[in-house]
């Protein structure tokens, strides 16, 4: 999913039953009835190494991206 920059997302859990937020790398976080997961931009920048030689699917998607 590619949204704008500025864009912000938010999940409300409306079930009853308990669920649990995972995220990369972070322990599971348990929700419950009304909890809202906010999602937006962050201020940290995160930089990339590529080990391989990119591919041609990469290498259209940031070219349509650019447009």
């Amino acid at each position: 999913m590619v949204l704008h920059e500025n864009a912000m997302v938010t999940i409300k859990l409306l079930s009853r039953q308990n669920a649990n937020l995972a995220i990369d790398g972070r322990e599971n976080l348990p929700l419950f009835e009304g909890d809202e997961v906010v999602v937006r931009r962050s201020p940290q920048v995160c930089t990339f190494v590529r080990l391989r030689p990119s591919s041609q699917f990469y290498t259209q998607l940031v070219a349509r991206l650019r447009r």
